[in-house]
């Protein structure tokens, strides 16, 4: 639906998806050079039925890296290897929506989307 309704109306130039396909180091190491040289305005975030969003999870050691864009290892879902913009870099950008498209009824759920939402804002 974004595709469709809003990335189809920028000019290429304005949206940045990361090079998933290049593998956990090497599409971070690449998207890193590409996002250490602009600012981000805005930033689309899904969540995931467990709680994670921009494939950081809770208590995943990538939640410690300083990078601006981390490989994420040992994800609990598929797939093992991610790509992410650490937390310290989503606090940096001044809209983050999260794109939710489930309804959390479990209190654990709620805690955790709460938990994650708090490491990436200010």
């Amino acid at each position: 639906m974004l595709q469709e309704y809003f990335w189809s109306k920028l000019d290429k130039s304005h949206h940045h998806i990361i090079p998933a396909e290049l593998g956990a180091e090497q599409g971070a190491s690449s998207y890193r050079d590409l996002t250490d040289r602009i600012e981000f305005d805005i930033a689309f975030l899904g969540m995931g039925e467990d709680g994670h969003t921009a494939s950081l999870f809770p208590e995943n050691e990538a939640l410690n890296d300083t990078r601006s864009v981390i490989p994420v290892y040992d994800s609990p879902k598929p797939p093992s290897d991610r790509i992410s913009m650490s937390k310290y870099t989503l606090k940096q950008i001044p809209s983050v929506y999260l794109i939710v498209k489930y309804v959390c009824t479990n209190s654990v759920r709620t805690s955790q989307i709460q938990i994650l939402y708090a490491l990436i804002r200010r």
